[in-house]
């Protein structure tokens, strides 16, 4: 398999836009588009506004291959993890609350998606969409249970609005520290970690993949660093 690389030779960025039906992308280019879904834990939170879905516009990049019946397939797998590392990068930009979104083109080119598959894919590496998935289907639930026994909310009681909104962010605020973990190095204190972990081990779903990399990663922070820091009071020791 073999590439024409028309954005190795780039100089200049690409603008993420917002994706609307007349988003379209010039001769040449295609089109990559990022939807959101609203996390389980904000289903009933009428303050919260899933991000707006977004696209942009890149570069074809031509991948040609032995036998020629293989090139469309090998075509649309790089696409998908070019896809998916576009995705990334848009995510932690909005993590970082920027207004405006743009990538270079070195960030997307044929080396960044080589990279990118390397170190998420064939690894076993987490993306944050990784984790965000995961969380939203095994953990959210339960979690946010969990912060309504601690903010002394009983089980029979209706929630006001304010405390929904506490519990959805209390959980939402986990969900963006666990998708933290799929930096390479997350810098967590072992305090946090410790809590987070706390957190990670009230799920059953113990045998998923991004379970056991959390769990991995979270001991190695809690054990790399001063063992008398202590955990966060939320009632999980």
């Amino acid at each position: 398999m073999n590439t024409e690389n028309t954005l190795a030779s780039e100089s200049g960025f690409f603008t993420v836009d917002l994706l609307t039906s007349k988003s379209k992308a010039p001769d040449g280019f295609r089109l990559s588009e990022i939807n959101f879904k609203t996390p389980k834990a904000k289903k009933n939170d009428a303050s919260y506004k899933k991000p707006d879905a977004r696209c942009i516009a890149i570069p074809k990049i031509k991948v040609h291959s032995t036998p020629d019946n293989l090139s469309e397939a090998w075509q649309n797998a790089f696409y998908d993890i070019q896809d998916a590392l576009i995705r990334d990068l848009v995510i932690t930009a909005l993590d970082e609350k920027k207004s405006v979104i743009t990538l270079m083109a070195d960030q997307i080119n044929i080396e960044a998606v080589a990279k990118f598959a390397a170190d998420n894919v064939s690894s076993g590496k987490l993306t944050k969409e990784q984790i965000h998935d995961w969380f939203d289907e095994s953990l959210a639930d339960i979690l946010t249970l969990r912060v309504a026994v601690v903010m002394k909310i009983s089980a029979d009681a209706t929630p006001t609005p304010q405390q929904e909104k506490a519990i959805a962010d209390a959980v939402t605020n986990y969900r963006t520290s666990f998708s933290s973990l799929a930096a390479p190095k997350a810098g967590l204190s072992q305090k946090i970690a410790k809590q987070l972990q706390n957190v990670l081990h009230l799920t059953e779903d113990i045998e998923h993949r991004v379970y056991r990399s959390l769990d991995s990663k979270l001991t190695d922070a809690i054990a790399a660093q001063d063992p008398d820091l202590i955990a966060l009071n939320l009632g999980l020791e």
